[in-house]
């Protein structure tokens, strides 16, 4: 991480990442009790299963049209801010994005394209970490239903799979890869390899970028800073390389 590094909106996603591991834990303890209500059917346990779902809902549209807005609203601010040298946020980056181009349409097109390098990265291991804990839930499913003959059980256990939790949530990360690799290798395709011509090209960075904004804002997804500072200084690395072929 370089020494003069800022990042003020980080703060913004790290309120909304533990939302979200929040509600991960709630939801897996409403699983565990909803189980438990199966064998027992106790109505204070049903009771506590109802207040618990409506926390869930409450503290889930919250982060989603609250809090996840915000982040990706001021994101957007900082981008444009450094694309064109203007302060039109209060929150400030230095060191976020990578490139000395003067303020202009090519520079916010280069800003997109090393965010859709590192999204493209951070991506790749989500699919790995978000694959392992589908699979494992997925076998559990598989034992549950096959051991024990409870139709309640089955469809209570089909209904938690297939959530936006669980199977949802590991094809939202592949379909968020796949489209994110396709603008990455736009930008590669207009900025390196035939290069950028200013009088031809700024109708197709901006689509370029509304592009990765929109998929961004369809996808919802946020990338665990776990990650970002695991794989950050290699693909930084990788950027600089990339950075030196655009002219």
């Amino acid at each position: 991480m370089k020494e003069n590094y800022r990042n003020d909106v980080d703060g913004d996603y790290k309120k909304s990442i533990k939302n979200e591991n929040n509600l991960s834990l709630l939801f897996f303890g409403i699983i565990v009790i909803t189980i438990i209500n199966i064998f027992l059917t106790n109505e204070y346990i049903i009771y506590l299963l109802i207040v618990l779902n409506l926390i869930y809902v409450a503290i889930s549209l919250y982060n989603d049209m609250i809090v996840k807005n915000s982040a990706e609203s001021e994101r957007r601010k900082t981008l444009l801010a450094h694309a064109f040298s203007i302060n039109i946020t209060s929150k400030k980056t230095n060191g976020y994005y990578n490139n000395e181009f003067s303020p202009s349409v090519k520079k916010l097109g280069v800003d997109s394209f090393e965010s859709t390098l590192f999204t493209k990265k951070n991506l790749s291991l989500m699919i790995l970490s978000e694959g392992i804990k589908t699979f494992i839930i997925f076998i559990i499913w598989i034992i549950i239903i096959t051991k024990f003959k409870n139709d309640e059980l089955f469809y209570n256990l089909t209904q938690t799979f297939f959530s936006v939790e669980v199977l949802l949530k590991f094809i939202k990360i592949i379909y968020y890869y796949v489209n994110v690799s396709k603008i990455y290798d736009n930008f590669y395709q207009l900025f390196v390899t035939r290069k950028y011509n200013e009088k031809k090209d700024q109708a197709l960075v901006l689509k370029y970028v509304m592009d990765y904004e929109c998929l961004k804002t369809y996808c919802h997804t946020l990338l665990p800073s776990k990650i970002f500072e695991k794989i950050n200084d290699d693909v930084s690395i990788e950027w600089d390389n990339i950075k030196k072929d655009i002219k």
